[in-house]
This record gives C-alpha cells, sequence and structure tokens, in this order.
C-alpha cells in the first residue's frame, strides 16, 4: 500500500469522530447537521442467539451511524451499517449511537441496549464453519465485496483510513490465495497459482523482495501447514494462527509474530475479521464460497418484495416422527429474513415435517408474480416440498388454491445454499396467503434455514438478471453389455389403477406382453402420482458397494408428464436405487438411461412404472428392462513421466510457428521448454483460424493395427474462442488421427482427451495447436502432452 503513517493520520483528521461545529472544515454547514432524535426510531439492533452475532443498522437516509462501544478497558467505534459483532459472554450491553452526514455529527448520542443469551464456551459451532459441513471448506479473500480488505486506527474495525474496492488488488495476487482449517486445529495455507504472498513494505520479513521504496511487495512462496486455535478473550472471539503462519497479507512484524484476529462475525460462507497492534487496526473479509458468480434470487431489498415489511404469524409446524407429533421445534427469525430451527428426531414420510409462514401477503388472479427462497441444511433432504397457496383467514387455509406447489420435487444438498426461483407464476387471488415447506424424510438433527423469501408483482423489474437456462447434462457414457442385464425376467405382478377418490378401476386395465415389451390401454385420465401404477417383480439383486444403470423403453400415445420409475426392495418402499420422474413425448420411442445409481442392498428387486397423470385413452408399450452394475466411461491414468508415453520418448525435431496477423508472417515467437510444458507469447491479434499455428514436428510413429489416447493441457491468458488441436501425419494435412475445436478461458488449464482411437498407419505424427482469433498479448502454455497405447 502506497500510504504512510502521515497520510493516515490526515485521514483521521479529516473523519472526525467529533461533534459538528462551524469551523470544522470549510464547507460544512452546521445548521445541516443531523439530528439523533429525527431517526433514532430508525435504529435496529437484532441478535442471532444461535450464534451470539449481534447486527447493528439504520434505516435513515442521509445519514451515516457512528456505533461506540465503551468497555471497562477501552472504547472502539464503527461507522459501518450493517455492522455486525459475535459476543461471546452472556449478560446486557449498551452501544452509543450518533449519526453524521459531510456536515459532521450529531451534538447528542442516543444508548440502545441488548441482551446476550449465553456464554459461549463449546467452539465445535464455530470449528465447523471454518472446516466446513463437509470437511473440505476453502476460504479466500472475498474481493466482490466492499472493505474485503482495509486499515484504521487502532480501537475500529479497520476501514476508516482505507477500504480496498472490489477487486482493487487484483494484480497483487492475493485473491488467489487459499486457506483451509480442520476441526483438529490444522490451518493450511496456499499461494495459488501465482505463488506468492503480499506483504507490506514496513514489515522486516522477506527484505530480499523489498526493492520499491515505500511499496507493498509480493514474496515467492510455498504452501504452507500451521496451526490455529479459537479462544474468548473480554467478550471477543479469537482466532489465533500459528506465530509466522502464512496468510494472503501480511500487515506487520507484530502479525507476523502473532497473527491474532477478532472475529466480528463468522458462518459457514463468510467471517469478518481484525487484527489490531495497538497503532493499526486491518479489515479482512473472507468467503469460502468458490469463486464463481452464485445466483441467489430475486432481491430481498428491494422495494418491491412483498415479504419483506409483511406481518407474518408466528412459524408453526407440523412435526410428527412415525405420525406421532412432537413438540413444536424452537425457531431463530432475523427479521423476516431467515427462519432456522432444528428437527432433532427422523421422520420417514413426507408431511411428517411441515413448516407454516402465514403472511398478509396478498395475491391477484390478474397478475402475475415472481417468488424466490434459499433453503439450507446441515443434512442432505433430497425431497423437500414447498408451496406457497391462499389462506381464507390467517387461521383457515384454502390448500387447493396455490401460487407454486413444488411436492417433494426440490433437492437440498447438507452444506449448500438450494436456490429456488420462479418467474412469471399466473396469480390468484388470495387476501392472506402461506408458504409450507416440507422436510419429511429428514435426518436426526436436521438443521434448516429458510431465508432470503422474496414475492413480487413480476411487472416491477428489481433488476434481478435471471441465470441462463441451464442446458441439460450430456448422458453419462456408459457401455451398455447385454451379457451384463441382471434383469433375466420379469413377470407382471401388481395393477393400481385408481379414480379421484383414489378407488381402483373395475376391471383393471388390459395387459399384455411380447419380446421384453409390455402393452396397456389406459382409458381413463388419472390427476396424482401413483395412480396408474404397474409393478414387476424381477429375479435381479444389487448391492450397496457397487453402482448400477438402468434404462427402458416407452412409446404412448399421448404426452405424459412426470412418468415414475422406481427400482425398490420388494416389500419396503424406503429401499431403492430411483424414484426419478420422466416426461415421455408421444407416437416415439422414449428411452430413458439412468446411470451410475448408488447401490443399496436389494435382495429382491422391483420395477414399479407409474403413469399417474396422464390423458385418458392412452394407449402404451414400454420395457425392454436392462439393468448392470455400472459400466462408465474409460479412466486412464495420465501420467507424462509413464514409460509408456510415446511422446515423451520421441524426439522433436522441429518447433514450429505460423503466425501471421491479416496473413502477414511475423517472426517467429520465443518458445520456452520447460520439461513437458511449452511456453510463447503472441504480442499481435489475430483474426482467423490457422494464423497463430505452433506445432511440435515428432519422429513418433504409430500403426494402423492398434489404438491410441491422447492428452493435452493449454491454458491461455486471454480467452479464446476457437483454438484448434491436430495429430495429423507428417506432409499429409488430410491424414489425421482428430481436427478438433476447443475454446479456451483466460487463466484456465483446458484438458483435453481422446481415448481408444483407431489406429492409423504413421511415419512421423505432428501435433498442430492453432490459436487463430488470439487477442494481443496472449500467453500461451502447451504441457502434458500424452500418447498410449490403449489398453
Amino acid at each position: 500500500m502506497k500510504l504512510s503513517y502521515k497520510l493516515f493520520a490526515a485521514t483521521l483528521a479529516f473523519a472526525g469522530l467529533v461533534a459538528c461545529t462551524p469551523d470544522e472544515f470549510t464547507g460544512a454547514d452546521a445548521l445541516n447537521c443531523p439530528s439523533i432524535q429525527e431517526v433514532k426510531d430508525d435504529i435496529s439492533i437484532s441478535v442471532d442467539q444461535s450464534t451470539n452475532t449481534v447486527t447493528f443498522s439504520i434505516d435513515a437516509k442521509g445519514v451515516m451511524p457512528l456505533w461506540i462501544f465503551e468497555g471497562e478497558k477501552e472504547t472502539t467505534y464503527s461507522t459501518r451499517n450493517g455492522l455486525q459483532k459475535i459476543y461471546t459472554v452472556a449478560g446486557d450491553y449498551t452501544v452509543k449511537v450518533k449519526v453524521g452526514n459531510r456536515n459532521g455529527w450529531s451534538d447528542m448520542f442516543v444508548e440502545r441496549s441488548f441482551h446476550i443469551d449465553n456464554t459461549l464456551i463449546d467452539f465445535s459451532k464455530y470449528e465447523t464453519y471454518l472446516a466446513g459441513a463437509a470437511g473440505n471448506a476453502e476460504w479466500r479473500i472475498d474481493y466482490v465485496q466492499d472493505g474485503h480488505m482495509g486499515c484504521g486506527p487502532s480501537g475500529t474495525e479497520g476501514l476508516v483510513w482505507w477500504s480496498a474496492t472490489p477487486s482493487a488488488k487484483a494484480n497483487e495476487g492475493v485473491y488467489d490465495d487459499r486457506l483451509s482449517f480442520s476441526g483438529d486445529g490444522v490451518y493450511n495455507y496456499t499461494p495459488g497459482d501465482g505463488g506468492t504472498m503480499y506483504i507490506n513494505y514496513g514489515a522486516s520479513i522477506f527484505p530480499e523482495y523489498n526493492t520499491e521504496a515505500e511499496t507493498d511487495f509480493m514474496a515467492p512462496v510455498e504452501a504452507k501447514q500451521s496451526s490455529y486455535s479459537l479462544s474468548v478473550e473480554g467478550t471477543d472471539l479469537i482466532l489465533t494462527l500459528a506465530p509466522n503462519s502464512y496468510f494472503p497479507y501480511i500487515p506487520n512484524d507484530d502479525f507476523w509474530a502473532n497473527p491474532r484476529f477478532v472475529v466480528l462475525n463468522m458462518n459457514s460462507k463468510s467471517m469478518e475479521l481484525v487484527t489490531d497492534n495497538g497503532a493499526i487496526a486491518w479489515h479482512f473479509i473472507l468467503t469460502s464460497v468458490k469463486d464463481v458468480e452464485v445466483f441467489k434470487g430475486f432481491k430481498y431489498d428491494s422495494e418491491f418484495n412483498m415479504w419483506k415489511n409483511a406481518s407474518i404469524e408466528p412459524v408453526s409446524f407440523f412435526y410428527a416422527p412415525g405420525w406421532s407429533q412432537l413438540p413444536n421445534p424452537e425457531v431463530t427469525a432475523v427479521d423476516n429474513k431467515s427462519y432456522s430451527f432444528i428437527f432433532p428426531s427422523a421422520t420417514t414420510d413426507q408431511w411428517q415435517a411441515q413448516t407454516f409462514l402465514v403472511s398478509n401477503v396478498a395475491l391477484e388472479a390478474s397478475k402475475s408474480y415472481d417468488v424466490s427462497f434459499i433453503i439450507s441444511s446441515n443434512k442432505d433432504l433430497p425431497k423437500v416440498t414447498a408451496k406457497l397457496h391462499r389462506m381464507v383467514s390467517l387461521s383457515e387455509a384454502d390448500d387447493n388454491t396455490s401460487l407454486l406447489a413444488e411436492v417433494g420435487s426440490l433437492s437440498v444438498k447438507a452444506g449448500e445454499d438450494f436456490v429456488y426461483y420462479a418467474s412469471e407464476l399466473p396469480g390468484i387471488d388470495a387476501e392472506f396467503s402461506r408458504f409450507v415447506f416440507d422436510f419429511g424424510g429428514c435426518p436426526d438433527n436436521t438443521e434448516v434455514t429458510i431465508s432470503n423469501i422474496v414475492i413480487k408483482d413480476h411487472a416491477n423489474d428489481d433488476g434481478t438478471v435471471l441465470p441462463s437456462p441451464t442446458p441439460d447434462a450430456p448422458e453419462e457414457q456408459v457401455t451398455w453389455d447385454d451379457a451384463a442385464n441382471l434383469i433375466t425376467s420379469a413377470e407382471k405382478f401388481e395393477i393400481f389403477y385408481a379414480d379421484e377418490n383414489w378407488t381402483p378401476y373395475v376391471p383393471e386395465p388390459e395387459f399384455s406382453a411380447e419380446n421384453g415389451l409390455f402393452s396397456t390401454l389406459l382409458p381413463y385420465a388419472t390427476s396424482e402420482r401413483w395412480k396408474a401404477q404397474f409393478k414387476f417383480h424381477t429375479n435381479a439383486a444389487t448391492s450397496a458397494d457397487k453402482a448400477y444403470d438402468f434404462k427402458m423403453s416407452f412409446t404412448p400415445s399421448n404426452d405424459i408428464k412426470g412418468v415414475t420409475i422406481k427400482l425398490v426392495q420388494s416389500g419396503d418402499d424406503n429401499v431403492f436405487l430411483t424414484d426419478g420422474q420422466h416426461d415421455l413425448i408421444a407416437d416415439v420411442e422414449n428411452v430413458i438411461t439412468v446411470t451410475n445409481l448408488e447401490g443399496k442392498d436389494i435382495a429382491n428387486l422391483d420395477i414399479v412404472i407409474d403413469f399417474g397423470g396422464n390423458p385418458a385413452n392412452t394407449s402404451i408399450k414400454f420395457g425392454n428392462f436392462h439393468l448392470q452394475e455400472h459400466k462408465g466411461p474409460k479412466v486412464v491414468d495420465w501420467n507424462y513421466d509413464s514409460d509408456k508415453n510415446l511422446f515423451k520418448s520421441a524426439n522433436v525435431e522441429t518447433i514450429h510457428f505460423y503466425y501471421a496477423p491479416n496473413w502477414s508472417e511475423l517472426p517467429k515467437p520465443e518458445c520456452a521448454v520447460n520439461g513437458s510444458s511449452y511456453s510463447f507469447s503472441l504480442p499481435e491479434a489475430t483474426t482467423e483460424q490457422w494464423q497463430a499455428q505452433f506445432a511440435l514436428k515428432t519422429d513418433m510413429s504409430t500403426s494402423a493395427n492398434k489404438k491410441y489416447d491422447f492428452h493435452v493441457i493449454i491454458n491461455s491468458s486471454k480467452d479464446i474462442a476457437k483454438a484448434t488441436i491436430k495429430m495429423v501425419l507428417e506432409g499429409d494435412d488430410n491424414t489425421f488421427y482428430f481436427t478438433e475445436f476447443v475454446s479456451l478461458e483466460a487463466d484456465t488449464d483446458l484438458k483435453f482427451t481422446m481415448t481408444d482411437m483407431p489406429g492409423i498407419d504413421m511415419s512421423k505424427v505432428n501435433f498442430f495447436f492453432d490459436f487463430g482469433g488470439n487477442p494481443a498479448g496472449t500467453d500461451i502454455v502447451v504441457k502434458d502432452i500424452i500418447v498410449y497405447e490403449a489398453e
């Protein structure tokens, strides 16, 4: 940082934590100092008793708060709206509040009090936050946040003198550093691809790299393991690293000798830290969210969010493991923004763990609506239900009139936010509305948080950009082997075909079988899942230590939505490989495949096919059941140094370039060869394919009576939309193993592989890489070329 202590002091004097007077600074207007009395009712202090976190905020325009925390030993300050602090000791606390604007601070203050229920003794919650629910959390500087790094006077949160704007240190090797914490006190630091740690020029460590006056510097470092601990000092939660631990930024020698942080706040996704040596406070925001843009639904704080300021009845439950109702879980609510609770006992069936949120949010059938919410859980919840429906009154429900109804279709992964959104839903007439969330099937001690609920009129644009539709994932490569089919017989066992009242139709549908296909006619429409079931008993058995692939075919005369395929233990509906739903298209063969299914110990497998929701007079042919142990794509142990690598043992006879922006050839780039890596730069932009060719001409040969596997990694410093890779015979462009286009993302390794390629008689194999269309100043690395004879 090019900021001296003299500049720091001047900045602090300008900030002026003093009352407003006429001569404070030129341009101030004493008559326009804010009044704390005018905004005192806008001050909000909320306490999350489950984490001992207190949030201090003020909802008033044109002013900023000054929070004054008077302790026995020192007084600390913050000017941040939305400040959060962890208090570790139970008791009653107070904070003094002033407000300020460009003219100065209010002469008076108001005092607010709050209470902390429990003294923080058990650190396990915070240790789990640090390590991650699955033990694999990876932390980094949260560079998209204002104030992700900063500094200020001792006793503040470290943002007064300097507060980093988003990506302010993008060129200093800070943001690729990664930190991890294990549950047993182990701390790991990795310097990222840059391989450096950023250090304040005032520190005495790594002096050989501190070469420019009053300029922070980067020092090359390796990954390092040390230790960490959590403790309590006064009312603060303290995170301490072992002396001389690495961290993305080393601010001074005191920190290097004793890396100690006050934890302002912490959860599974974020932590805010301050380190203070008595002269200067430094501020850091870390996140464990993967470094990608994550969609979080519509904007909770938007003026259009009807839920934000709605009147919400206390959260209620139907919590009935085994259908025997237990007392309601205790709920921790933060305004209308989040609701957290614990189901201590497991449930087995849908509707046994229902949560009700009743509101005065009114809806109209003449409008359409946008809805979103976030669910997080410490346990996997594969079949969550969410409904938003009409209430006749605050106490009388109309469960059949819903704005949205996702029944058992939402899957929440442990430790991950599940974000649900729906846009332009057709409205319903409702004076009151209720959310119903059901977590039936939850394990013991399931902790759930429902947050950021948004209901808004679709006509009101809150600025949310919806994510692009997710393309269908490519079907996993599977080798289907008829000889491996575990189903050698499938006998009709039972039909259940029922009307609106679940009364079976008489007679049952006609049913025939021929050559592995079953035919039936469903004369009546059904409205719900499980009302048109066909169950087959097979001779197949499966094991929990294996994975499985399944496929079958359907040819219906009408489109059918949500046909269920359930592969289940005979006599036990709760033990199954899959119970997924699939849409069928009329008058074509629909081949449904589900692959790499987690195995279960099943002695007698039933196949249940349910056409619930079918139109009337639907005829269907279905069958050709095939179940096998999972036969996934070929797995190759790519190792450049392997004796099997034909490229490594060959001679590279020529490193060739054709570099011709606008087809006018330039001097060949210099190529640095380092083991398996070839690095070069393309200083000028090209516009077309084949204008930036790099080739390795070798004496490697291949044979037509063999097969081959190929591997390469390519990295570009700039995005290139259409690079080309070609493995070709010397002197004959028309004889090649492949010529493939790939898209290169800046600073990201692309691994390109081809397996089981039929051999070609080649006396000399050349490898061409073309980067035509590259931007100016593009650095390229081509590495780890591997060619195996396929096994």
